[in-house]
């Protein structure tokens, strides 16, 4: 929590971002679920347990049929009220290792939240009920990969690669910047979430009430080993872990599409994003490339410290992709991203990092 703070704490002086108003349809409330959605998504979900849970999840299945009328009630009074009750929001913090030998590494290890079994079920309702208006009005970007359907890993490394194919078949050459956040799921901020959703997505009324109350406040203790801290309340972050969690992340970042300049084409997945732009390898061409890619890299920068995000600029990195007679006409070997000189990269570092 000292490292959010930090990185909060860094960006103060910047103003909230002010996302883009989009005249979209309206999500003003959640339409009631029936019994039957309710167990569809009951029996999709794992069984996992968690110590929050006062009923076992594999008994609470195993009794589904009588517990099912409650447990919908339940589902649709928080949903039509827009309360998130404050039970369901505490959470366990367990610290998964990111990369094996490097375990003394506090940074090397991601939070990853436990959350009771009926916490996961309503937001999976919830979740059920934004994804019809978001896909029936098509308003995630298209390139923003990760946590939706047809938007696998595979899928956003298949359009990446694809389009640095089709430039080698014009005789061009890619630039490519990959970009890497500290912390980015920790650090998102409520209030601007909330603005989003309402600008942007056409989330209001009751259905924004219940999300402004699913995310604040939220409570969590940290467990390692057999040792589990105090609990503490957070002020940012979207639970990692959680599928209504994940998902708004995604909203959260969607915006950053909206500032890149026209002749940049920019590639998400989760908190990985990469910017690029193709040329024909000429002194003039790849100056005006490597300058564009300059500038689009300070939008970026200004984007994420006006959403409270960090760039890490020690993990971003700087790639050209071509065929080897294009690349050997290329001069450049860094790029000045912010102050901070990037070397170029090799690129299978690059793509490993974009689909770990």
């Amino acid at each position: 929590m000292n490292k959010i703070k930090t990185i909060r704490d860094s960006l103060r002086d910047f103003d909230d971002y002010k996302p883009l108003f989009k005249d979209v349809p309206l999500f003003t409330s959640f339409k009631n679920l029936s019994e039957d959605e309710v167990k569809t998504i009951i029996n999709k979900l794992q069984c996992k347990s968690c110590e929050l849970d006062i009923l076992p999840t594999k008994v609470l299945k195993s009794f589904l049929s009588e517990l099912l009328p409650v447990i919908t009630k339940l589902v649709n009074l928080s949903l039509s009220q827009g309360v998130f009750p404050l039970r369901w929001k505490q959470a366990v913090v367990r610290p998964l290792l990111k990369k094996a030998g490097l375990e003394l590494i506090y940074s090397n290890y991601r939070p990853v939240s436990n959350l009771s079994f009926l916490s996961k079920l309503i937001e999976k309702c919830a979740l059920y009920r934004l994804n019809e208006h978001v896909k029936d009005h098509d308003l995630l970007p298209t390139n923003q990969s990760a946590y939706r359907q047809f938007h696998s890993c595979e899928s956003a490394l298949l359009r990446l690669v694809n389009d640095i194919l089709d430039g080698m078949e014009h005789q061009e050459v890619t630039a490519m910047i990959a970009v890497d956040l500290s912390a980015a799921f920790d650090t998102v901020d409520h209030s601007i979430l909330i603005k989003v959703l309402e600008y942007q997505y056409g989330v209001n009324g009751t259905a924004l009430k219940w999300i402004d109350s699913y995310l604040r406040p939220q409570c969590c203790r940290v467990n390692v080993s057999s040792t589990t801290s105090s609990e503490r309340q957070l002020e940012c972050s979207v639970p990692q872990g959680s599928c209504l969690g994940s998902w708004l992340y995604l909203v959260y970042a969607g915006t950053l599409f909206d500032i890149i300049p026209p002749s940049i084409t920019v590639y998400g997945f989760a908190d990985d994003h990469t910017a690029n732009k193709r040329f024909v390898p000429t002194l003039t061409n790849e100056m005006d490339a490597i300058r564009d890619l300059q500038d689009c890299a300070v939008h970026i920068n200004t984007w994420m410290n006006s959403n409270k995000l960090k760039m890490n600029n020690a993990k971003t990195e700087f790639i050209l992709f071509g065929s080897r007679h294009q690349l050997s006409k290329c001069q450049t070997k860094e790029i000045i991203i912010c102050g901070d000189v990037i070397k170029i990269k090799n690129m299978y570092t690059v793509l490993r990092g974009f689909s770990r």
